[in-house]
């Protein structure tokens, strides 16, 4: 994995994995939260993201979906997610946590019988849009964006995570469950997909 840093694990609390994003404010660092097998890790290319992002009809996040860094710095709480990265590695962040999916736009099919009678015969697809929407994490993932990241690992739930690596995924990327991530030894990670 690109961004992968390491595996951590601080007394009294369990393993965590440790990436490294490189950003204009330097390298800024998020971590996992959960040992789960539930939940995996995709690295996914920013420009990707925000165009898949821009699909969500998501009301609450439209305007930042949207936005341009000179918007998203007018965030009530972009300055926050700041001080949050200014820890650097000795409090890494929470990965986003997104979730993606695909909408169908459907329309009716109708067979004419007679001048006025028409019979429905059903619905097909006329539409298939790809989108990706935030859980949590959407303010630190524009303020990575903002500060020029090229890619991001995000957290989804692990049956979403194969639909997120073809969408939005780096190439020759794959993603990894949390609990196939701590388990693996660093070094296999980080030659996996460099």
């Amino acid at each position: 994995m690109k961004t992968f840093y390491k595996i951590e694990e601080l007394p009294r609390q369990c393993k965590r994995a440790v990436f490294r994003v490189p950003t204009k404010r330097g390298d800024q660092f998020l971590r996992t939260e959960y040992v789960s097998s539930e939940f995996s890790v995709v690295e996914v290319d920013a420009e990707y993201l925000l165009e898949l992002w821009r699909n969500d009809t998501d009301e609450d996040y439209f305007e930042l979906a949207h936005g341009n860094p000179g918007t998203w710095r007018k965030c009530q709480e972009f300055h926050e997610a700041g001080n949050c990265f200014a820890h650097g590695q000795s409090k890494p962040v929470p990965l986003a946590f997104i979730y993606c999916d695909i909408r169908d736009e459907m329309k009716d099919v109708w067979k004419r019988r007679f001048i006025f009678l028409k019979e429905h015969m059903g619905r097909k697809v006329v539409k298939r849009t790809p989108y990706i929407g935030f859980t949590v994490g959407v303010t630190q993932t524009i303020w990575l964006l903002t500060y020029g990241a090229k890619c991001l690992p995000v957290m989804c739930r692990t049956e979403n995570a194969e639909l997120l690596q073809l969408m939005a995924g780096l190439p020759d990327g794959k993603p990894h469950t949390i609990k196939d991530l701590l388990e693996s030894e660093s070094e296999e990670i980080n030659t996996v997909h460099t």
